[in-house]
């Protein structure tokens, strides 16, 4: 297929698309710089350099195989992305091009159901659990942690409008005294190892347990509860997603001790 045609629909396709992907290429069109676009869409920057990522490989096209994402993770993300930008734009896509992007995403596919990918993937979370814990001075760290565990992580159980949106298993509670050793110590008989995602510092130590409880009832109140864990006694694991829980958080005041970003599934 001819570049500059095709270049011409993803770019028709990337300008008319109303979701996330077209907003950051909008944005960047106008030389935005990745500060200034993830405040103007209130996004992280690292979540905003994942969406100009994809772009990047949409505009490849098929050459765009060589720099698709190795991890797991990234790969669904990828795919899915792809198949989310074809359905919304199929208007201005010719057959042909929809074929090389499909085949980008089938490739992504193929990459996330590797076997060998997903030890990898094992051995990386606990790996980079551990170096964060180190980095980040974790030990004997008060606070608010979040987790959840990979596969939950891959495989979303509500999927959103947009890939921010999605929803899945998150567990968050607190410590009075090493947050991520709690971690830990909840997830011993799991076949996976945790995947710690971010850990909340309290200024108040006596207040933990209050801040907690606030934190689950806006969950809860904006429909983020887990009504089939709630009846089975356990009201620490959420629907919901680290940028409801972030904001949530922020609501509150707390700080931000510990992250765990898109940039440790490259």
């Amino acid at each position: 297929m001819d570049k500059d045609q095709y270049l011409e629909e993803v770019r028709k396709a990337l300008e008319k698309d109303q979701k996330r992907l077209g907003d950051v290429w909008r944005l960047t069109k106008e030389d935005k710089s990745p500060a200034d676009m993830s405040e103007e869409l209130g996004l992280e920057t690292n979540i905003s350099s994942v969406y100009r990522k994809f772009i990047q490989i949409i505009e490849m096209g098929e050459e765009g195989i060589s720099v698709l994402p190795t991890s797991r993770t990234t790969a669904i993300e990828c795919r899915d992305s792809l198949r989310g930008f074809i359905k919304r734009g199929h208007e201005y896509l010719s057959q042909e091009t929809i074929q090389i992007l499909e085949k980008q995403a089938e490739e992504c596919e193929r990459r996330a159901n590797d076997p060998q990918a997903l030890e990898q993937e094992y051995v990386k979370v606990e790996r980079e659990t551990s170096q964060a814990e180190s980095q980040a001075d974790l030990s004997g760290v008060a606070g608010i942690y979040v987790y959840t565990y990979p596969h939950y992580y891959r495989y979303p159980v509500i999927k959103g409008d947009d890939e921010t949106d999605d929803r899945t298993y998150l567990k968050i509670g607190m410590s009075a005294r090493d947050a991520s050793e709690r971690v830990r110590q909840q997830t011993t008989p799991m076949p996976e190892p945790p995947m710690l995602l971010q850990i909340w510092m309290v200024e108040n130590d006596n207040d933990l347990k209050e801040i907690e409880k606030k934190i689950h009832d806006h969950l809860r109140t904006i429909g983020h509860g887990n009504f089939q864990n709630r009846r089975q006694g356990n009201r620490e694991w959420f629907l919901t997603n680290e940028q409801s829980v972030a904001s949530t958080a922020n609501l509150l005041g707390l700080k931000l001790h510990y992250e765990r970003g898109p940039e440790a599934d490259d």
